[in-house]
């Protein structure tokens, strides 16, 4: 879905999945009227630590538009773990796992809904 007006309300939708079921949502503030927006704001998930569990996990961070209106638009996404598709994801997730969990600092281009939408459709 493409979103034609430049005052984005954006927000992320944070989930993590763990053998294909969502067990912890969080979501981030609102940024009011930005196409450019920055969250600075860290979340902290208690998972499983077994092999088995983190080769089944994944963290979706899925970026939307507030309507007022209407249903919130999606703008795209991020996906690192079992769920990853982009090289960068890939590799970010496996630098955690090599780093036993520590943070790992890195930065994703989105993949825009459209691209999301023609995956699955």
């Amino acid at each position: 879905m493409l979103i034609y007006h430049w005052n984005l309300d954006p927000y992320i939708k944070v989930l993590v999945f763990q053998e294909g079921s969502v067990v912890l949502q969080k979501k981030t503030k609102i940024k009011h009227k930005t196409t450019n927006p920055i969250f600075k704001e860290v979340f902290t998930f208690q998972v499983g630590t077994t092999e088995e569990h983190l080769e089944s996990t994944s963290i979706e961070f899925t970026v939307y538009d507030r309507s007022k209106i209407l249903s919130d638009d999606m703008i795209g996404q991020v996906k690192v773990g079992c769920r990853a598709t982009e090289q960068s994801e890939i590799l970010q997730w496996q630098e955690l796992l090599n780093n036993n969990g520590l943070a790992v600092p890195a930065t994703h281009d989105i993949m825009e809904a459209d691209d999301i939408y023609q995956d699955v459709y």
